[in-house]
């Protein structure tokens, strides 16, 4: 369709150019050689009075003008402006030159008539509609600007052109005529008299000098109307050839091309990824093998399909696709060695107590099913708080939260009432519970890949992932489940309420100065829960006198609590230290040496 349509417009279009170009050509040159013909006998047949007659009135205008060099320099293109004073003009066009040089331009005028058939009385009208005779203005070198010296309608109602009218030039021919050189317009001239085709020729005195132009101003309205008709009929012309060649070409190519939309239909589909696809062309030629070659390709490429969706879901078991987004790849074959990214994220370590007294005591394969079985249960849990594990370390979880703390404290608290219900299935089938100790920090991480080009993994390089490690492993020595740093817990507060309390200042192996850390109270039996949090003041009472020293102030509020919750295990380990440390010559090395009593806590 293109092509035939294309071929047929540009056909159509180039004779219609042709036609319209050439005739217009036509039109232009044998009017305008026709008005040159008319001025050129009109000058020769002017006597030497008629030149000086010409010379008197050109001094005379130029001494009487009463406009500024800028007034006339103003005047726009086909615009006139008076250059004399009422008085001046109309004494000067009841002079006898300016009378003989009018009587020169009428009579140009009836020299070429013609009939028109619509007037009733057959009255006779002149081809030339306008004659008159312009001089050249001192102002204007460059002849843009000219004054009227006669015109032969000067008197005429509604065309008063009173002598010494300045004209802002539209007309080339007149800048030529004033240089000395006939000359009729390329092109049809509008102004606000109409369209006109005109031309000048210069008068020149007997030195060859030019001293005024004769110019002749043809009525081309209705030309001009026979010329955009031509126009409008060679534009139809060409709309029309395209119609009829898209109508054309368009049930052509619809016989053609139909197999053809059939396999593109098909294709577009695979690239869709719908590998049910079938292309339905029932035809003996070389389009129907091409749709049987395009189905067997189908079934080929879904066969393959169906065996890279099951190798990529068994990679991404092995390296999680959040790591990968977070890398900013798509797919696990675009990984490169090296690759990284810092960004903020909370790390989350957990791990189950005991779990070498426990697998002591299974078989390798019962060692595997129960880490399994445990692992099961707390995955989907971090998943659904927009978390994901990172790598899995004999029994102990990392995982990396990057959105905002608040997920991975969601999922920490989740995961020890998951614990619960974990625990009780094994009672049921007769296993002894287990306990988990959950740790999280949140700050800046280099998460990528390392190794080298045959063996790689993923990873994740910074100092909290160290800090989280070491509060999970703190959870055991101060008798909590989820301890977390300030960082977590303060930001984790913005968008989250939980039960909290301040467990003291610890000290950190790696870290110069002391770590503030809590523990997270929820996630326990609700009962235990609100035993802690209702005790909440006085256990943090008790840290404060603990890393001030007063430790028989210390041990008498700890002893309180553990007598009121016995279940609370951080309060009979603060109380077993007061005892301790009270008359060791040391100090605690788990816990800070002191406690400033002005030290911001959530």
């Amino acid at each position: 369709m293109l092509v035939v349509s294309t071929l047929a417009v540009t056909a159509t279009g180039v004779t219609a150019f042709l036609i319209y170009s050439n005739t217009r050509t036509m039109i232009l040159e044998v009017m305008g050689g026709r008005l040159m013909d008319i001025a050129r006998t009109s000058v020769n047949s002017m006597t030497p009075q008629d030149r000086q007659y010409v010379r008197e009135l050109t001094e005379e205008l130029r001494k009487r003008n009463i406009r500024t060099k800028a007034e006339i320099l103003r005047v726009k293109q086909g615009k006139t402006l008076e250059a004399l004073t009422g008085e001046d003009s109309q004494e000067l066009m009841e002079g006898e030159a300016f009378q003989r040089l009018v009587a020169i331009l009428r009579s140009i005028k009836k020299s070429t008539v013609r009939v028109d058939p619509q007037s009733d009385g057959g009255e006779r009208e002149s081809n030339i509609k306008y004659a008159y005779m312009y001089i050249a203005v001192d102002e204007s070198p460059d002849h843009k600007k000219l004054m009227f010296l006669a015109d032969a309608d000067y008197d005429t109602e509604g065309f008063e052109n009173p002598i010494g009218n300045y004209y802002g030039v539209k007309q080339k021919s007149f800048i030529q005529a004033i240089e000395g050189a006939p000359s009729a317009e390329e092109d049809f001239v509008e102004d606000q008299w109409g369209n006109w085709l005109s031309a000048a020729v210069p008068i020149k005195d007997r030195n060859g000098k030019t001293i005024a132009i004769l110019g002749l101003d043809y009525d081309a309205t209705g030309e001009v109307n026979k010329v955009r008709e031509l126009y409008y009929i060679c534009i139809i012309s060409v709309v029309a050839a395209l119609v009829l060649s898209l109508i054309f070409s368009y049930l052509l190519a619809s016989l053609m091309s139909r197999p053809i939309g059939k396999l593109q239909d098909g294709a577009l589909r695979v690239k869709d990824r719908d590998y049910e696809t079938r292309v339905d062309v029932k035809t003996n030629d070389e389009l129907g093998v091409l749709a049987d070659t395009f189905n067997s390709m189908v079934e080929e490429i879904r066969a393959y399909s169906d065996y890279l969706q099951a190798l990529n879901a068994s990679y991404y078991r092995f390296v999680p696709r959040e790591f990968l987004q977070h890398l900013g790849q798509e797919s696990i074959l675009n990984i490169r060695l090296g690759d990284q990214i810092q960004k903020e994220m909370t790390v989350l370590f957990s791990d189950i107590r005991s779990f070498t007294t426990i697998s002591e005591s299974l078989k390798p394969s019962e060692n595997f099913n129960f880490l399994n079985s445990y692992l099961k249960r707390v995955g989907p849990v971090i998943r659904n708080s927009r978390g994901f594990i990172d790598k899995y370390i004999g029994d102990a979880i990392m995982a990396l939260f990057p959105d905002s703390p608040r997920n991975a404290v969601e999922a920490a608290i989740n995961m020890r009432r998951e614990l619960l219900e974990f625990n009780k299935y094994r009672l049921e089938n007769g296993y002894i519970p287990i306990d988990i100790g959950v740790g999280m920090h949140t700050g800046v991480l280099m998460l990528g890949t390392i190794g080298e080009e045959e063996r790689m993994e993923s990873t994740v390089i910074a100092d909290a992932v160290n800090l989280a490690s070491r509060l999970e492993g703190l959870t055991k020595k101060m008798g909590a489940h989820i301890i977390v740093s300030e960082d977590t817990l303060r930001q984790a507060l913005e968008d989250v309420q939980v039960n909290y309390r301040f467990m003291g200042k610890v000290r950190v192996k790696g870290k110069t100065r002391s770590v503030p850390v809590y523990e997270i109270l929820d996630g326990d039996a609700e009962e235990l829960v609100q035993k802690k949090a209702t005790r909440k003041e006085a256990f943090e009472r008790g840290v404060m006198l603990y890393h001030k020293r007063r430790f028989d102030e210390a041990e008498a509020t700890f002893l309180r609590i553990y007598e009121d919750v016995p279940e609370d295990k951080a309060s009979l380990i603060y109380l077993e230290r007061c005892r301790k440390y009270a008359r060791a010559n040391h100090e605690d090395p788990v816990f800070a040496e002191s406690l400033d009593d002005e030290t911001k806590r959530l």
